[in-house]
């Protein structure tokens, strides 16, 4: 009673992964915590598009290619946390979120290439008490992007 029934009308054959979304535990609890994420490569023909990878027909599930260390060797993309210098003024980690995040949150993250390290193609932060700000960017999303941005919500209960 009260709730709803979804059926997914997509035959199974033709599921996608979108991404997979991977926390790193910090034991230590002195750093921000480390979040990946893999998502399928832009189409080499049609650069607007991604790759369709549907584990199905018979391509690795994303997660198990970044768990396998296959990333390169599939070409997939993949983004991590950038890391928040620490000033020794305030006493705390910080990103430059450009007045689009205003208020502290563990919740705050930008995602770089894991690689190049360098353009944010995610910012997501608390920008007031009720508010968060989601700013992406090619080759993502606004799914995948959304998708990221809703696990620091959950975040501690996702750490490998």
């Amino acid at each position: 009673p009260g709730a709803t029934s979804f059926k997914c009308t997509t035959p199974a054959s033709q599921r996608q992964d979108l991404g997979a979304i991977v926390y790193e535990k910090n034991w230590k609890g002195d750093a921000p915590r480390q979040l990946h994420l893999v998502v399928p490569p832009v189409d080499p023909s049609n650069p607007q598009q991604a790759v369709h990878l549907c584990p199905l027909q018979g391509h690795p599930p994303l997660l198990d290619s970044f768990k396998n260390a296959q990333i390169k060797l599939q070409h997939l993309l993949h983004f991590t946390t950038k890391l928040p210098a620490w000033n020794e003024h305030t006493q705390k980690h910080e990103l430059n979120f450009s007045k689009r995040v205003t208020m502290p949150s563990v919740h705050n993250f930008q995602l770089v290439d894991a690689v190049h390290k360098e353009h944010n193609v995610l910012q997501f932060g608390k920008s007031n008490k009720h508010t968060f700000a989601l700013d992406c960017r090619f080759p993502l999303s606004p799914v995948q992007a959304f998708a990221c941005a809703i696990t620091s919500f959950e975040a501690g209960s996702l750490c490998t």
